[in-house]
């Protein structure tokens, strides 16, 4: 059950709880009452407690990367270090659905290295290299853009000389 599905569902149940207890209150059934406004104080505060929770940037990352890991399954690879990418053309995608995308196209397995606070996800091809950085932290540097920006600036000394 999906992270929406289920505050939506405690919202439907505190207003349910809400009408009724303002039934048991206008039909004076207090011991009724009492029960309920006990439930929604209970299911109130989960709510507010869960949303908390899921709102929490690290566990965010911990579950959408849990579930790219656990749906691309069949056509990740893990590895350990990083391959040689200073002969390749690197293409950086701006999303993993974009990386599996092109993986439909030529059928090939895609490299991931997880690291503690980012995953780095490569699809080689020949000379190029399609590459997703899923990060915790936006200003983080993964090792997998150290070796790009390195790759980069080497570009640039040889374009200079």
């Amino acid at each position: 059950m999906g992270r929406k599905l289920k505050v939506f569902l405690l919202v439907i149940f505190i207003i349910g709880l809400s009408f009724s207890a303002f039934y048991f209150w206008s039909s004076k059934l207090f011991n009724y009452l009492i029960i309920s406004l006990t439930l929604l104080i209970v299911l109130i505060l989960a709510l507010i407690i869960y949303v908390k929770h899921i709102m929490n940037p690290d566990n965010i990352y911990n579950g959408d990367l849990k579930q790219i890991l656990k749906t691309y399954d069949s056509i990740l690879v893990e590895i350990n270090k990083l391959p040689k990418l200073y002969d390749k053309n690197i293409i950086e995608v701006k999303s993993v659905e974009e990386l599996i995308d092109a993986q439909v196209e030529i059928r090939k397995p895609i490299y991931f290295k997880l690291d503690v606070d980012a995953c780095s996800f490569i699809l080689l091809d020949g000379n190029e290299a399609c590459v997703f950085v899923f990060k915790r932290n936006s200003s983080d540097i993964t090792d997998l853009e150290k070796v790009i920006n390195s790759m980069y600036n080497k570009e640039n000394i040889e374009i200079l000389e």
